[in-house]
């Protein structure tokens, strides 16, 4: 979620397939082209797409086909483009589902980790100014939106049915580029505690940096980031004074502080360039999550809504890129020896659907971006969201690539992701006001 820059896999093996190797087909080939086994696309989808049924988010019988891989799986992506209204339907069948029947627990977020940490303070505590604070701090990006605000909500009252080890929560990855959220979650920190005198004159200063009335790229002014450095140093100075002043949330103190050094870093990164700005962040969610998986149970489990580009199991030609990078999805699932090869994707595909733009503060067009959507309509006749599972066995996705053809690095839809939801007919969502 940012304002910054344009809202913007497993390689599955084939086993037991005999494999009838054709000659590429081109667009207009697509839907009659045998690929592998004798199935066609088009063939193939027609036993692999099933109806969601929005109307009913508590009713799982129609997440059917995902029976089979989500025990192989702890990291759950789908790729979104922000703000289109019926995500938050989506993901919130998803989430639950998730949670009953794979155990996830834990909602990955594409947000500042501040954010994350009010928003658990909320689900905690039932405290809708909290919630209420967070979303509004987030007007005028793709988090800044009424059904953000409602889908916290809905976990919080979810939450409240589950025992407690079932209880999802939120763990966000993206660095601190609001300041006034990052200091109003390091006062939090400070409620109760004895701060030594020595401390007194540094940590009073949180409270006059918050700027209620200047939006988060303005915040980063030179004071600010003078007194995030000061603060980082004197507590590496003074380690043990701070460690005996903040005990156990010392670690979690310090970590905040960092990620909004960061967050203005990136802010400077994206004055740069919007290329410069995506290289770093991909390399922000590697290490900040590398950072706190190590701190939650081995057995833990993740489930995402990501702008699509961070979902994909492999690379892309680079767009704008200054450099070839992997992102989330393939980090997760490459590099991280907690989820890897255990992270199954989604992409989503819109028609004919609305997006809020919080730029222009106004729904526009959901780009129709990614080729061959003409495999999906058949199937989608006047049905507001599909499922399609691309990764059966027998499928013709495993060896030749549709949907991202203009930018593939690899050959074969599956090693970019394993499943589509294709979203007909959405509006936009709502601005939070």
């Amino acid at each position: 979620m940012q304002r910054l820059i344009p809202l913007v896999l497993v390689a599955v093996s084939l086993m037991g397939c005999s494999i009838k190797e054709k000659d590429i087909a081109t667009p207009n080939e697509l839907e009659t082209k045998t690929v592998i086994a004798d199935v066609t696309p088009v063939e193939y989808l027609s036993n692999y797409a099933q109806a969601l049924q929005l109307s009913n988010l508590k009713d799982f019988s129609d997440l059917d086909l995902l029976k089979e891989d989500i025990g192989k799986h702890s990291v759950f992506l789908i790729g979104e483009q922000h703000a289109v209204h019926l995500n938050f339907p989506i993901q919130t069948k998803l989430l639950q589902y998730l949670n009953q029947e794979a155990g996830v627990t834990y909602y990955l977020a594409e947000l500042p980790y501040t954010y994350g940490v009010l928003f658990n303070e909320y689900l905690r505590t039932g405290n809708t100014e909290i919630l209420d604070y967070v979303v509004k701090e987030s007007i005028g990006t793709a988090g800044g939106i009424k059904e953000q605000y409602d889908f916290v909500v809905d976990i919080y009252e979810y939450n409240k049915q589950q025992p407690k080890d079932k209880q999802i929560q939120f763990i966000a990855i993206d660095s601190d580029i609001n300041m006034n959220v990052g200091f109003t979650t390091l006062q939090l920190f400070l409620k109760d505690k004895n701060i030594p005198a020595e401390l007194t004159d540094q940590l009073t200063q949180i409270s006059t940096l918050i700027k209620p009335n200047v939006f988060f790229p303005e915040q980063a002014t030179s004071e600010i980031r003078n007194y995030l450095d000061q603060l980082s140093k004197d507590m590496i100075a003074r380690k043990n004074l701070y460690e005996k002043a903040f005990g156990a949330d010392y670690e979690e103190f310090s970590f905040i502080v960092k990620n909004m050094i960061q967050g203005t870093e990136l802010i400077d990164a994206n004055n740069r360039s919007n290329a410069e700005f995506n290289v770093i962040r991909e390399g922000v969610f590697k290490e900040n999550f590398s950072h706190l998986v190590k701190k939650l149970p081995t057995d833990a489990k993740f489930f995402g809504l990501w702008g699509r580009e961070h979902i994909y199991l492999s690379e892309l030609t680079a767009q704008g890129y200054t450099e070839q990078i992997p992102h989330l999805g393939q980090i997760l699932n490459e590099e991280i020896e907690e989820t890897k090869g255990k992270v199954l994707s989604i992409a989503t595909i819109y028609k004919n659907s609305r997006l809020h733009s919080p730029s222009l503060n106004s729904p526009q067009a959901a780009d129709e971006d990614l080729t061959n959507i003409n495999l999906l309509t058949p199937y989608a006749k006047d049905q507001e969201a599909m499922l399609f599972k691309l990764n059966n066995e027998d499928s013709p996705f495993h060896l030749q690539t549709y949907f991202v053809t203009d930018r593939k690095v690899k050959e074969g839809t599956t090693n970019y992701f394993q499943y589509i939801i294709l979203i007909q007919n959405s509006k936009a969502a709502s601005p939070y006001e």
